[in-house]
């Protein structure tokens, strides 16, 4: 249990750390970026606005949008096509890592391929994981772009299918 002195101890210490400045605050914002896959910033720093922007201008040249709502969507496509980049390079480094990892394993010998699929498997699984959801993003924003498009020119478009699926009773009595 701490002592009174040392909780008020604590409160002064407190207030006196801490970032202060709009740069220090952006720049600790950024401290627990692990790959930036589900960071809410689009360009993080190590990357560069003005590839993302033109990114952004090939994809709206070839989707050409009409509108605030066809250009949101144009947005939102260009965004999940820079993710899955980073996807790409996050993989890329994280068997980078692993096998660096391994390398400075020696005594493993031929069991550090199998012992690589373990280390690898829960973070492997979760990036996968969000490849999936940029991957569904990217289509459901595509999709619905072109079914607004198609409509915009005058042609039949139907609805999106969703199914709904019970799966609340076992109904083979497993």
């Amino acid at each position: 249990m701490s002592t009174e002195k040392q909780l008020q101890a604590n409160k002064e210490n407190a207030q006196r750390g801490g970032v202060k400045t709009p740069e220090g605050k952006a720049t600790a914002s950024m401290n627990a970026l692990k790959h930036g896959l589900l960071s809410s910033h689009i360009v993080l720093q190590n990357e560069k606005q003005g590839i993302f922007d033109e990114l952004l201008a090939r994809v709206e040249k070839a989707l050409k949008p009409v509108g605030h709502v066809e250009g949101v969507l144009a947005e939102r496509i260009a965004i999940n096509i820079w993710r899955m980049q980073r996807f790409y390079r996050a993989e890329q480094a994280q068997m980078d890592f692993y096998r660096e990892q391994l390398a400075n394993l020696d005594f493993l010998g031929s069991k550090a391929n199998s012992v690589m699929g373990i280390m690898t498997h829960s973070e492997t699984d979760k990036l996968l994981r969000y490849e999936a959801a940029i991957e569904r993003g990217f289509y459901r924003a595509l999709h619905e772009l072109q079914r607004l498009q198609a409509a915009r020119r005058g042609e039949s478009t139907t609805l999106p299918l969703t199914l709904d699926i019970d799966v609340s009773e076992n109904k083979y009595g497993e």
